[in-house]
């Protein structure tokens, strides 16, 4: 490889390295500028000592210029070269080293460091950006080192550096550079977990914050992950998107009032009515105190409106059903009807079922009559009077159509008590008696000559007769 990362003293003939260097691995150094060989370890009269990291050279640059380029070979055949050793003891961009003729690098950071540091990657040393590095002991990929441990970074540039955005323990950073591929890498920690016969098969979970199961595994409706309300000045909206959710759960943790609107626009935002948990049948449009409220998602956002003093809360989109609250609902019963209520009989509306008359009692305000129609006189009479089982009681107050009420008498049998039984016996199966007195005497004559022609069929060995349905179709009747 070549070495790049040096400082040249013309004058006094030294080479100073900013990387840790060693003299056997050193072959030869051009001066590019001046065309010569300053350096060649199999040339005594070219060689030279090393001190640290400063080479001392036997040949004479005094007549050269310290901006000259050099051309410094340098071995690296082994895995062990030492690329740049370094306390990270402060934040910024620590000095870059050339990773040329290396696949990959190992970063050793001490025990006791503590901070986060990035690896940056660059091909020209001016344009750098962040790289992966593969942590060892605990193999997985990251893109900043935070603690102690061993890492390794596969090279992806001629330049590598070290950012350091925080410290909080001081630590030593050891860079080494290899030939060859030789750590384990992200791809056979794959492979490793892919592979059914070792003992850790890769893990496969279903993401909890988004699909819901429950204890058999089976899926569920999920709720949406809470959201934090805080309203840091006044009249500060939180706006939420509810689609696919059924209710929304706000836990008002202090005290201010907030104003839940709704829109399908997101501009235009109109009032929505909730509860308090404390008290389900009471509709609201804002909250006041403390407490947990739950609003209908009636349209695809909504926006929550902090007063003037700061109101914090908890906001959770819900799969249950909102709870329609008693108040809203509509009432049909003995009491209201659609919500209305019921008014005494002979008050104008709409009257309760069964009227307000006990049965067996005398009215006392005008009932609901199944029959007749009541007078207007006092005290109030009904035209039919029954007991409570709805049988015809004994006397009845009538008024014939001159307006006179007349008292009429109905005979009852020895045992038939206070009240007679009525039975409708003037037809029978829609038919009235003469019609089927006038029936049966037609089917008697069809039997009378049926039986009159019985000893003809019989001599005379005829063996059909008119049907009966012949004689009942005859305009002109049939003799005998």
């Amino acid at each position: 490889m070549i070495r790049q990362d040096y400082t040249f003293n013309a004058s006094a003939k030294t080479i100073t390295f900013t990387n840790p260097i060693s003299l056997s691995k050193l072959g030869a150094i051009f001066n590019v500028t001046a065309g010569i060989l300053i350096f060649n370890v199999s040339d005594p009269t070219a060689n030279g000592s090393l001190t640290g990291n400063v080479l001392t050279l036997t040949y004479n640059t005094t007549t050269m210029n310290n901006t000259d380029t050099l051309q410094i070979f340098y071995s690296s055949d082994g895995d062990d070269t030492v690329l740049q050793s370094i306390t990270i003891n402060s934040i910024g961009i620590k000095t870059a080293i050339d990773t040329t003729g290396y696949h990959e690098l190992v970063l050793q950071a001490s025990y006791d460091f503590s901070g986060n540091v990035i690896v940056e990657v660059s091909n020209d040393g001016s344009n750098w950006d962040t790289t992966m590095v593969f942590n060892r002991l605990e193999p997985n990929l990251t893109d900043c080192i935070t603690d102690q441990g061993t890492y390794t970074i596969y090279r992806s540039g001629n330049y590598l550096r070290l950012n350091v955005l925080a410290v909080s323990i001081s630590g030593t950073f050891n860079i080494i550079g290899r030939v060859r591929m030789t750590s384990f890498t992200p791809v056979d920690t794959l492979a490793l977990a892919m592979n059914e016969a070792n003992n850790s098969p890769l893990q496969v979970a279903l993401p909890k914050n988004y699909i819901k199961q429950d204890i058999n595994g089976g899926l569920v409706l999920a709720d949406q992950v809470s959201y934090v309300f805080s309203s840091a000045s006044a009249n500060s909206p939180m706006i939420v998107d509810t689609t696919g959710y059924n209710s929304v759960v706000f836990q008002q943790t202090t005290a201010g009032i907030v104003i839940p609107t709704i829109s399908n626009d997101g501009a235009n935002w109109v009032a929505v009515n909730g509860y308090l948990t404390s008290a389900i049948n009471t509709l609201i449009t804002t909250t006041a105190a403390a407490g947990i409220t739950v609003w209908p998602v009636l349209a695809r956002f909504m926006k929550l409106t902090g007063p003037a003093t700061v109101v914090s809360g908890i906001i959770t989109l819900r799969q249950a059903q909102f709870y329609t609250p008693t108040s809203a609902n509509t009432a049909i019963n003995a009491a209201q009807i659609s919500g209305t209520a019921a008014v005494t009989a002979g008050v104008s509306g709409m009257l309760a079922v069964g009227g307000n008359i006990a049965a067996g009692t005398a009215p006392t305000a005008n009932p609901v009559l199944i029959a007749g129609v009541d007078t207007n006189t006092t005290p109030l009479t009904r035209r039919l009077l029954t007991d409570t089982t709805g049988r015809l009681l004994e006397t009845i107050s009538a008024a014939g159509q001159d307006g006179v009420i007349r008292n009429l008498q109905i005979n009852l049998a020895p045992n038939s008590g206070n009240s007679i039984q009525t039975t409708e016996t003037a037809r029978y199966e829609d038919a009235t008696l003469l019609e089927i007195q006038s029936q049966i005497l037609l089917e008697l004559r069809i039997l009378n000559h049926q039986m009159f022609e019985l000893p003809k069929l019989l001599n005379a060995g005829q063996n059909a007769t008119d049907e009966p349905d012949a004689f009942r179709t005859d305009p002109q009747g049939f003799k005998i």
